[in-house]
């Protein structure tokens, strides 16, 4: 089948015509391909930008929006050339909503991302390769002028599992045990951070707070529009918060003419002056402030619709409260924490003992660098403090045991308590009273 040209007759000659027709219907000669086929074939396209990256997704034309699609666009606002992948399937891709998510789009980095801003990359098993270094640092090797050194030196720092991420690893500082032959008269252990499920009553929540619905991913319609960025909105009456079961976050649901279409618009950012709702921004009662959105944990949400009182179990699972009662996250310390003699324990983070006693071993520093103990006891057995600059309730429960270590000062009510350990091994507090 050859080509052929259209002509359109007018008063006194001929004039060539092309006329109007769709994708769909532009057939390749060889493979009977439509054009829109054939567009889907090609796995990377280049998109004009338009204000910010979200805009220019929504660019795309949906036939052509699949997993794994590639676009690239020059932002002309920041003067940086973006390219971004799509990293869901096919039926999400077919959601306006989640096509537009930023967490939704992986950017791919080109090498003068790598060099200028550092490696960011993923390195398998902590190993960094020669090839992602600069041209100056491989030559600075090549001629054995340099060593490249990719351990820790297991006396200050070790190298451990991510336990975010389990095919990498991470550096950390290294705890030590009492060992006199290796000069080591102290241990030093940092006390981790780990977060353990309670149940407990409603009452002990961080906080309660109120919206309206539910919606899901047939509640963003494709006249609809979700800003996750920038906007934000002030709520009138007629707006309400609902929580957004498909992307795990709670909006502001509201109403806007664009075009001389009324669209339903929902908003990750807001501000209230209704006490019941608060400000998403300066109180972030809803959503985290990680640019994630993800919602809080800890907290007691009531929905109106249904008048139930839900909380997050994680950031994507949400449950009803039954019988008054909810799971919490606490960051729990134990007794297996404080295991060892002659040792500083380094408690970087607030730790909850849980109501739970715990035993200080004999000879032990307590150091506080950023966090304290509370809701439990504290047995102490000479045992010395250290960073506690304030009123020694700040750091430890009321009920603690004052049996410190010899000569421990600490502050106290307006007081100075000096600690004398008598020949029989118990403990005396002297005062001085300060003003």
């Amino acid at each position: 089948m050859s080509g052929k040209q259209l002509y359109s007759k007018t008063n006194s000659n001929y004039e060539e015509i092309t006329p109007l027709t769709y994708i769909q219907n532009v057939i390749d000669k060889n493979s009977k391909n439509s054009l829109d086929q054939i567009l889907k074939i090609y796995n990377h396209i280049y998109i004009e930008f338009e204000n910010n990256s979200t805009t220019t997704r929504n660019k795309v034309p949906k036939e052509l929006r699949h997993s794994g699609l590639t676009i690239t666009y020059y932002d002309n606002i920041n003067n940086k050339l973006i390219t971004e992948r799509f990293n869901r399937d096919d039926n999400v891709a077919s959601s306006n909503t989640a096509w537009l998510l930023n967490k939704h789009w992986d950017t791919l980095l080109y090498d003068s991302d790598i060099f200028e801003k550092g490696i960011k990359v993923h390195i398998p098993d902590s190993s960094i390769t020669i090839n992602m270094l600069s041209d100056s640092l491989k030559q600075l090797f090549e001629n054995k002028k340099g060593v490249i050194i990719n351990y820790p030196d297991e006396e200050d720092l070790t190298i451990q599992k991510s336990t975010f991420n389990y095919n990498t690893s991470v550096l950390q500082f290294k705890d030590r045990n009492v060992d006199p032959i290796n000069f080591i008269s102290e241990g030093i252990k940092v006390i981790r951070r780990r977060f353990s499920p309670v149940e407990e009553n409603i009452a002990e929540a961080n906080g309660t707070y109120i919206f309206n619905d539910f919606i899901n991913i047939d509640g963003c319609q494709d006249n609809s529009v979700l800003y996750i960025d920038n906007d934000i909105l002030t709520l009138a009456n007629d707006d309400i918060i609902v929580y957004d079961v498909y992307n795990h976050r709670f909006c502001a649901r509201s109403y806007k003419t664009i075009d001389n279409v009324q669209k339903t618009v929902y908003y990750v950012n807001w501000k209230s002056s209704i006490d019941e709702y608060g400000d998403s921004i300066d109180y972030n009662n809803y959503n985290k402030i990680d640019n994630k959105f993800y919602p809080l944990l800890n907290n007691i949400y009531i929905c109106t619709s249904d008048n139930k009182k839900y909380y997050f179990t994680n950031e994507y699972n949400i449950e009803k409260v039954v019988n008054e009662i909810y799971t919490s996250y606490k960051n729990i310390i134990t007794q297996k924490d404080f295991d060892k003699q002659s040792t500083k324990y380094i408690i970087k983070y607030d730790f909850d003992l849980n109501g739970k006693t715990i035993n200080i071993p004999e000879d032990c520093t307590l150091v506080f660098n950023g966090g304290k103990l509370k809701n439990g006891i504290i047995k102490l057995n000479k045992t010395f403090i250290e960073g506690a600059i304030k009123d020694i309730n700040e750091y430890l429960p009321e009920n603690t045991s004052p049996n410190f270590g010899d000569g421990q000062i600490i502050y106290n009510y307006k007081e100075l308590h000096i600690c004398k350990v008598q020949e029989d091994g118990t403990s005396v507090m002297f005062t001085i009273q300060t003003k």
